[in-house]
C-alpha cells in the first residue's frame, strides 16, 4: 500500500506528462481507497506494462478502459478464511 501511496506522489508531481499520453489500459472515474493511508477519492488510474504508472484526478486516455464510476479500486486484499476439502 505504501507503494500506492509513492506511485501517487511521483505521479501527481508528473500530471503534466500524463495528460496526452496514451496508456495499455486506464480506469477511470473509480473510488481509489487505500485503508493504510486513509485515501478515500474518485482518481483515474494508468497502468503500462501492467503496472500503476500514474493517478490522476484528470481523465485518462487508454487503448484499453474501463469505466470504474461507482466502484472501489483498492489494493488486492488476501482471503485468509478457507475450509479443507
Amino acid at each position: 500500500m505504501n507503494k500506492l501511496l509513492t506511485a501517487m506522489s511521483i505521479t501527481l508531481s508528473l500530471l503534466g506528462v500524463a495528460q496526452g499520453q496514451t496508456f495499455d489500459l486506464v480506469i477511470n472515474n473509480g473510488r481509489v481507497i487505500d485503508p493504510e493511508s486513509g485515501l478515500n477519492s474518485l482518481l483515474h488510474l494508468g497502468v503500462n506494462a501492467g503496472r500503476i504508472t500514474v493517478v490522476s484526478d484528470s481523465v485518462l486516455m487508454g487503448r484499453r478502459e474501463i469505466d470504474a464510476s461507482n466502484l472501489v479500486v483498492s489494493p488486492g486484499f488476501i482471503d485468509i478464511h478457507a475450509h479443507g476439502q
